[in-house]
């Protein structure tokens, strides 16, 4: 073979590797978004009064070690802060801790990025806290992971939007998260994000509320 087939045969086979190392990203990507869009169909139902913080700490609990299962060299200790004067609030319970599970998963994500890029000296920290508020129950999830750059905050509760690559991004987390805090009644933010990290906010309401409705 010519010497200059043979370097065009080499610019194929590595533009063919490419090409395949793409579609099989990008596959595990839908595959992830086809498992994750299964949590759009939650349990659903009618919210009942459940003691919010022993939800709040099992969720929290449970997000860590399934994190740290996957990322062996991860390890994080959440601590919790509750107002132990709340007690019940109305909500689904396993829809209410899964959409505590997603904003924790974020949350380990986050530091353990920070991790990789900061060494051995980083040392992740979770907060989870309850108060009441203005007549309002407040829920916060603060991390000191490597924050929300400004130029994807206005994308990050939409549907399938997501920085991390492959099957790693599904995009759902969030908009799942915000959904079923809706449907408590209550709401969602990012209320900061920085170098020192990430805090997100659930406000929900002491009484049972109709979520909002979109006018068609």
């Amino acid at each position: 073979m010519a010497e200059e087939d043979a370097a065009l045969l080499d610019e194929i086979n590595e533009d063919l590797s490419d090409s395949l190392g793409r579609v099989r990203s990008n596959g595990e990507r839908v595959l992830a978004i086809v498992e994750r869009m299964r949590g759009l169909g939650v349990v659903g139902g009618d919210p009942e009064p459940t003691d919010l913080n022993p939800v709040l700490q099992t969720a929290a609990e449970a997000a860590c070690s399934v994190f740290q299962s996957q990322w062996e060299d991860f390890r994080i200790q959440p601590t919790f802060d509750f107002d132990t004067s709340i007690r019940t609030v109305p909500f689904v319970e396993q829809d209410f801790g899964q959409a505590v599970v997603n904003l924790v998963a974020n949350s380990c994500y986050a530091m353990r990025l920070k991790q990789i890029s900061s060494g051995d000296g980083f040392e992740p920290v979770l907060r989870v806290s309850s108060r009441l508020v203005d007549g309002v129950v407040e829920v916060r999830v603060w991390d000191n992971g490597t924050g929300i750059s400004d130029d994807v905050i206005g994308q990050i509760f939409n549907p399938f939007f997501s920085t991390r690559d492959g099957a790693l991004g599904a995009g759902l987390g969030l908009p799942i998260a915000r959904g079923i805090v809706e449907a408590s009644g209550g709401r969602l933010t990012l209320v900061a994000s920085g170098a020192d990290g990430s805090t997100f906010r659930i406000g929900l309401p002491r009484a049972a509320e109709a979520p909002a409705r979109v006018a068609s």
